[in-house]
């Protein structure tokens, strides 16, 4: 027995993306953000990547940028899950996680969803979706 749909109606996307690679990826940065390392998250990114984290701020560009932003907002996370499985469609992979943290003693969960767009094992383009109203008390 087949365990591929027959849905012709949703057309057949070009092969991009690794799947593996791009999990890879995202339970690399995951972990990284618990272990608080800027640095480590840094590496995963191109030399000139981009990120908007939140979508809608401004973007930074460049690896030390990025670092720079990580170095400053990683301080109080206990936890990073996922929160569903990735998606993956060309060379791109968006995913859900939850974030576990501490602010001025408070706990805090927050649900995100990330975008990143992948060339050549690196992350070339990172989104975050999220604002306040994705934030609550624990």
């Amino acid at each position: 027995m087949s365990t591929e749909l027959d849905t012709p109606q949703i057309p057949k996307q070009k092969t991009g993306l690794d799947r593996a690679l791009a999990q890879r990826l995202v339970d690399d940065y995951l972990r990284l953000l618990v272990l608080d390392d800027a640095e480590g998250i840094g590496a995963l990114y191109h030399p000139e990547a981009r990120l908007e984290d939140p979508v809608g701020s401004t973007p930074l560009v460049g690896r030390e940028a990025i670092v720079g932003f990580y170095s400053n907002g990683l301080s109080g996370i206990d936890a990073a899950e996922l929160s569903g499985p990735i998606r993956v469609a060309g060379n791109e992979v968006a995913f859900a996680f939850n974030l576990h943290m501490k602010i001025k003693g408070q706990s805090f969960a927050m649900d995100i969803i990330d975008v990143f767009v992948i060339e050549a094992e690196q992350v070339v383009s990172m989104r975050a979706f999220w604002s306040r109203e994705n934030m609550r008390a624990v």
